[in-house]
């Protein structure tokens, strides 16, 4: 209870039987109107019970009034604690899932595909690619799962759109390196006698296909499809001449420009290192104020 509350408690116990006093013994200047009925000591009774009364009902009310107060401050805690278990819990969760995110972009592995593509190993470097793009699409359709409120933060929008932008960039790395493995597979055997040998106009006919799978495709958003047609080998590929006596060497040229975009892709990687370190920061202070 308030200090200021005390002072007029005491107050009014000290002041009432001075104005009870006062009241009981001063002349009525209206007694004729409005006799004074019974005597000072049962006045003084009455207003001494009245006094009490309303000394003691103030007292009640003061007392209730803090009761509900702490009451209040105590629920308000409670709720603080629980909402931050639950953030606590949530917080735990997305360390889990932007660590999974970070090695979900598995450069060791990819490079090694690229290598085998370079020296010829093409069923096993498509094996490891078909196992990076499994892993690549599962770890996509759970990553818009981590933020839902309608208004993000600066570290969690800059975190959203610099792993968007590494996962379209890793996806289309290995969806290239995909189809190159079969035509490089295919151009080796050119020597062989009697081997059957994919043809300039099907391997134009292949990334036709697989570029307008992708644009029609109702999972990639518009961002993806503007990298495709500006970053993949495939336009590149569709634009050759297929009766150009110098196709294969510009194919082998393509896939030669295409393996350099590793470098950039791994730059990136370091980029979403301190996207990642940034936001678990931020919500690591957003989560401490709950209970401030």
């Amino acid at each position: 209870m308030k200090k200021q509350h005390l002072f007029f408690i005491l107050l009014a116990i000290i002041a009432a039987p001075i104005i009870v006093n006062f009241i009981l013994y001063s002349n009525n200047p209206i007694s004729e109107w409005l006799p004074t009925v019974g005597k000072p000591n049962d006045w003084i009774g009455f207003w001494g019970n009245v006094a009490g009364n309303i000394l003691g009902g103030i007292i009640v009310l003061i007392v209730l009034h803090y009761t509900l107060k702490e009451n209040a401050v105590l629920r308000e805690t409670q709720i603080k604690t629980i909402q931050y278990t639950q953030q606590q819990t949530w917080l735990d969760n997305l360390r889990q899932q932007v660590i999974s995110n970070y090695n979900m972009l598995d450069m060791q592995s990819l490079s090694t595909a690229l290598y085998k593509l370079q020296k010829g190993e093409y069923e096993e470097a498509q094996t490891a690619l078909l196992s990076l793009n499994r892993n690549i699409e599962s770890q996509a359709n759970s990553s818009s799962l981590y933020f839902l409120r309608d208004k993000l933060s600066r570290e969690e929008q800059t975190y959203n759109d610099c792993l968007k932008q590494i996962m379209i960039e890793f996806g289309c790395l290995i969806n290239d390196s995909m189809y190159f493995a079969p035509i490089l597979s295919d151009f080796a055997k050119k020597a062989e006698p009697n081997v059957f040998t994919i043809s300039n106009q099907s391997v134009i006919s292949w990334a036709k296909n697989s570029y307008e799978a992708i644009m029609s495709s109702t999972i990639f958003d518009a961002d993806t499809k503007d990298y495709y047609s500006k970053n993949s080998v495939l336009p590149k590929v569709m634009g050759l001449d297929p009766f150009d006596m110098e196709f294969r060497s510009k194919v082998y040229e393509i896939f030669s420009e295409h393996y350099q975009k590793f470098s950039v892709v791994h730059a990136r990687k370091h980029e979403l290192i301190t996207c990642t370190e940034n936001v678990l920061r931020y919500e690591e202070r957003r989560i401490n104020k709950i209970l401030e």
